[in-house]
């Protein structure tokens, strides 16, 4: 392995994706990267090689400037695998897309990858679904990337979130604009306190096309926001203001119009029908946040215990083209 490894000319993507790799194969896998320069991604998932084989992996990852997607999921990482990982992902460079789902991290791990998300300024897309966060690894990530520009993307669905981390992460997102989708789906997100949420979200409606959301939890937070603007939820009586539709979404394609400041445009309704802006939460909702995970499909998707759920893009356009539909039918 390791001469075909170390010829530049022979692979950029090494995948071995459920190929039972033991810890044995995992450590010649990884001699055999040290002074490799060509291969930029790694698929290991679905192996369960365990933590003490992934603290060796974390140790190449901090040696090597050249590997830019890991896969890692399904791996029975744990907190000590993952602290490991963290602290390489302090010192690299190079990273940019990291998939730790189904892994079995907890809380102390979620911590070790938000203080690394502190210092790191490459990784663009984190994967950490299926995982045991809980609501107190929800608000550690929150406050770890509030000031974190580069990453656009963070998948925490199927992590035993709850309103306290569901808010945590809404109110994060008023100040990191870089931060373009959350996953929070599979959570349950509405027990507890919800109305520092409501809150939240009646400030920036915006923000509900941001996170990804379970549809029946769009449904219900969608009908909270139809009076988002109205300055109270104990005055539904008030009219809301005037509805935006981001171009990108109106327009009927995944590539944003932007004006010259790089902006996305926003288009007025002039409706005070709260009905329409109830219609217009959801389809927004639903649009971005399949949008996103259509161009996530080739990102493979773990639950609990590192169960690979696959995704159907068939199912993701027809939901898109409904909900446009929706948009369109408003104007």
């Amino acid at each position: 392995m390791n001469n075909k490894i170390n010829n530049k000319y022979f692979i950029t993507n090494f995948y071995v994706f459920r190929s039972d790799l033991s810890a044995g194969g995992l450590a010649a896998l990884i001699v055999a990267l040290e002074n490799n320069s060509s291969v930029t991604s790694v698929d290991i998932g679905g192996n369960e090689v365990g933590s003490e084989a992934i603290k060796q992996f974390a140790s190449l990852l901090e040696k090597n400037s050249t590997i830019t997607m890991i896969e890692l999921g399904g791996n029975g990482i744990g907190d000590d695998g993952a602290k490991a990982l963290a602290a390489a992902f302090e010192k690299t460079r190079s990273l940019n897309v990291v998939n730790l789902g189904g892994n079995g991290i907890r809380l102390e791990g979620a911590k070790a990858i938000a203080s690394a998300l502190k210092l790191n300024s490459t990784i663009t897309s984190l994967e950490l679904g299926g995982n045991d966060l809980g609501d107190e690894g929800a608000i550690a990530l929150a406050s770890a990337v509030e000031e974190n520009s580069s990453l656009s993307v963070i998948n925490l669905d199927n992590n035993e979130i709850s309103a306290s981390g569901a808010t945590a992460i809404i109110t994060m997102l008023e100040k990191n604009t870089a931060l373009v989708r959350v996953d929070l789906s599979v959570n349950p997100v509405l027990n507890g306190d919800i109305d520092k949420m409501i809150e939240c979200l009646m400030r920036d409606t915006t923000l509900l096309a941001r996170v990804e959301f379970d549809e029946s939890i769009i449904s219900f937070l969608s009908g909270k926001l139809s009076l988002s603007d109205a300055g109270s939820l104990d005055n539904p009586s008030e009219s809301p203001a005037k509805s935006t539709v981001p171009m990108e979404i109106q327009g009927m394609g995944s590539t944003p119009v932007q004006n010259s400041e790089g902006c996305i445009p926003k288009i007025d309704l002039n409706t005070d029908d709260p009905d329409v802006h109830k219609k217009l939460a959801k389809a927004q909702a639903i649009v971005r946040g399949n949008l996103s995970r259509k161009k996530m499909a080739n990102t493979k998707k773990y639950g609990k215990g590192g169960v690979v759920t696959e995704v159907n893009v068939e199912n993701i356009e027809n939901k898109i083209a409904k909900a446009q539909a929706i948009i369109r039918g408003t104007n």
